[in-house]
C-alpha cells in the first residue's frame, strides 16, 4: 500500500489542454500548464474540452497517465517502465473525489471537505486505519498543516508556509484536477515535517524558491532541503 499511495502522491503536478476545434486553440478557461521539466525529463500535458487533465506523458516514454471521464467516475491509468496501475475514482455530488481503489487491491480510501470545497480528511478501510487530517487556518483559509496517524499511532505532522504577497499558478485546477477540491492559492514557502524516530522526534524541512515569468506565472520551482538535497523544475503554460 505505502509504495503505491506515494507514487499517487508524486503525480500531484498535472495539467490542462483544450478547445473542441483543432486541440490548440487554449485562450479560454483557466490557466493551464503545458509542461513541466526536471531533471529526469519533461512531463507533457494534455487535456480535454472541459479543462479536464486527459494525459501526462513524459517526454522520453518513461512514464504516463491517462484519465478517463465517466459519469460520478474517474479512471486513472498509470503506465510507469514495466509497471501498470490502475486507479479507480468515485465523485460527489459536487464532483470531487469522494473514494479511490487501486485495480486488484481490495483497500478503500475515502475523502471529506469542509464547506468551503477544501480537503479535510482522508482514510482507509484498514485496520489499524491510516487517517490524515487537513487543518486549515482561520484568517488566511491557507492550509496549515496535515496530521497522519495509524490507528492510535502519530506518523508524521507537516507545516507550511507560505509567500503571501504572489499567487501560484501551479494549483490543481491549472492541472486540470479541481476533482481533488480547492487548493491554497500562495506559492508553499516551506515545508516543516515532524515523524517519529524511536524515542525521538525527527525533524526535516525543505524550503521553496520561485521565478516569475512577465505574467507572474511561476516559471521555476526550487528547493533544498535540511538533509543538503536540492532540485530545481521549470514550467510552461498553454497561451
Amino acid at each position: 500500500m505505502t509504495q503505491k499511495y506515494i507514487l499517487l502522491s508524486t503525480l500531484v503536478l498535472l495539467s490542462i489542454l483544450s478547445c473542441k476545434k483543432n486541440g490548440n486553440d487554449k485562450t479560454s478557461g483557466p490557466l493551464r500548464v503545458k509542461a513541466e521539466t526536471d531533471a529526469s525529463g519533461s512531463m507533457i500535458y494534455s487535456y480535454n474540452a472541459e479543462h479536464q487533465i486527459v494525459k501526462a506523458e513524459f517526454d522520453n516514454g518513461f512514464k504516463k497517465l491517462e484519465y478517463l471521464y465517466e459519469p460520478g467516475k474517474i479512471t486513472n491509468t498509470i503506465i510507469e517502465a514495466s509497471n501498470t496501475y490502475i486507479i479507480h475514482y468515485s465523485l460527489n455530488s459536487k464532483g470531487y473525489i469522494s473514494s479511490q481503489q487501486y485495480e486488484g487491491d481490495t483497500e478503500m480510501r475515502y475523502y471529506e471537505y469542509n464547506d468551503g470545497n477544501f480537503l479535510t480528511r482522508t482514510y482507509n478501510d484498514q485496520t489499524p486505519r491510516w487517517e490524515a487530517i487537513y487543518h486549515y487556518n482561520a484568517s488566511t483559509g491557507l492550509l496549515d498543516s496535515i496530521r497522519t496517524t495509524t490507528g492510535n499511532t502519530w506518523s508524521n505532522t507537516s507545516v507550511f508556509l507560505y509567500y503571501t504577497d504572489k499567487n501560484s499558478s501551479l494549483l490543481d485546477e491549472n492541472f486540470g484536477r479541481s476533482f481533488f477540491g480547492k487548493s491554497s492559492v500562495h506559492p508553499i514557502k516551506s515545508v516543516a515535517s515532524r515523524r517519529p524516530d524511536g524515542n525521538q522526534v525527527k525533524v526535516s524541512v525543505t524550503n521553496f524558491t520561485y521565478t516569475y515569468d512577465s505574467k507572474e506565472r511561476i516559471s521555476s520551482l526550487s528547493f533544498t532541503t535540511s538533509s543538503g538535497q536540492s532540485g530545481s523544475t521549470t514550467y510552461t503554460y498553454y497561451e
